[in-house]
């Protein structure tokens, strides 16, 4: 079943469902929109789940795709996946209900080549951008810390990874999350999503791939074309690194198949900027030309910036943005050492006496040993700093108009 399907079929069947079950006005508020709505961004914590500074209910979940298996709970969703969530955001803009979860990954395959000093590793002739909010782990939970420089396969071994984050639609991708599969073994399948340049009989040239269709090309439910963007699912082997022999290949669409009226909250990297107020944001057209700004203003508006916006789609198909903001405008600060106090009414924290709010949005990590790869709420972290007295971390936060505002807390051995 082709997974973008299956979310228009649930988008259709849950605005309708809310649309029918409740007639409050819709209200803007920071942090999050009110009303009926979906939200495209990333996981930044469980305890039902963080989205955008939104703490979604899913007590009542109806479905859960990812990467294309269906769930009926949270358990498959990881800190730091970039999904789209289908259901409603309360008038107060922070909490609202998930009625449905889709996670797909935008690529998986070996690891070629890695520039530690750009900050970018090379898959599938894709470009894979990271920086200081990527977060790293591995399938088998080891406790080994990953970044960039450790996947580099001039260490003598090449591996295999998998990657959430946000695509150009252009053969780049600036990744939230990346996850250590295995160590390659060649040949082996693997996945990519980009945009058809040229065909030839069965050959599709996407990027610097061949993409042979030979096997699978009349059972494919479209017709191929320049321009389109696709996903591939396939063979690949180092011994031809420029073709991938398919065995699945989907249709997919850039952006987000918006309705007149309908109200949207989007986190990701600006692509491009075509002025007059237009924007385009993981391939979907922003018109941001009337928001109100946070973080920063229309300066920033540059090609590889992380920015969330909420507003309205009109009848074109294009999200008028009512608010925009930036992410760590400014630069960050890490502060190493023990937390003394967490309260968790108020979302703060004290770190060598500093005093930090730990918004929605922020990664709360126990990376202690006797806790590997658990990710943590509010209450949690406060439940562990109240037991031990003191609790070791390191707390990454940058200055939001005066107030010290955490974007990850990680706690230490």
């Amino acid at each position: 079943m082709n997974i973008f399907d299956t979310s228009k079929r649930m988008m259709r069947i849950l605005l309708i469902a809310f649309m029918v079950s409740s007639c409050e006005p819709v209200t803007l508020a920071s942090g999050g929109i009110g009303g009926t709505g979906i939200s495209w961004g990333t996981i930044a914590a469980f305890g039902s789940v963080y989205v955008n500074g939104v703490h979604f209910d899913t007590d009542n979940i109806e479905e859960v795709q990812v990467n294309g298996i269906t769930y009926s709970d949270l358990s498959a969703l990881r800190v730091g996946m970039v999904v789209r969530i289908y259901g409603s955001i309360n008038a107060d803009g922070i909490t609202g209900t998930a009625r449905g979860i889709l996670y797909e990954n935008e690529l998986t395959g070996p690891i070629s080549s890695v520039d530690d000093a750009g900050d970018t590793i090379s898959v599938l002739g894709q470009t894979v951008h990271v920086d200081g909010n990527t977060l790293y782990t591995n399938n088998a939970d080891s406790a080994v810390i990953l970044n960039e420089a450790d996947l580099d396969p001039l260490s003598g071994t090449t591996y295999e990874i998998e990657v959430s984050g946000y695509s150009n639609g252009n053969g780049e991708i600036y990744a939230r999350r990346i996850e250590l599969k295995d160590i390659w073994t060649d040949p082996g399948e693997v996945e990519f999503k980009g945009s058809i340049d040229t065909i030839s009989g069965n050959s599709l040239t996407i990027g610097t791939l061949t993409v042979d269709i030979s096997a699978i090309a009349t059972d494919l439910e479209f017709t191929p074309s320049t321009g389109m963007y696709v996903k591939v699912k396939g063979s690949y082997s180092s011994i031809t690194p420029n073709t991938v022999i398919a065995s699945d290949v989907e249709q997919r669409e850039l952006g987000v198949a918006g309705t007149d009226g309908e109200e949207y909250e989007l986190e990701g990297v600006i692509t491009s900027n075509g002025g007059g107020g237009l924007i385009t944001i993981n391939g979907q057209s922003v018109n941001v030309g009337s928001a109100q700004y946070e973080n920063g203003d229309s300066s920033l508006l540059s090609p590889g910036t992380y920015i969330e916006v909420e507003g309205v789609f009109d009848a074109a198909g294009v999200l008028i943005a009512d608010e925009v903001e930036f992410e760590s405008v400014g630069g960050e600060t890490e502060s190493v050492g023990s937390i003394s106090t967490v309260n968790s009414t108020t979302r703060t924290i004290t770190i060598n006496g500093l005093s930090i709010y730990v918004p929605f949005t922020a990664i709360m990590k126990d990376d202690r040993e006797t806790a590997l790869d658990e990710y943590l709420n509010m209450e949690e972290l406060s439940s562990i700093v109240q037991s031990l007295g003191n609790a070791n971390a390191e707390v990454r936060y940058y200055d939001d108009n005066g107030v010290n505002t955490a974007t990850r807390v990680i706690l230490k051995d």
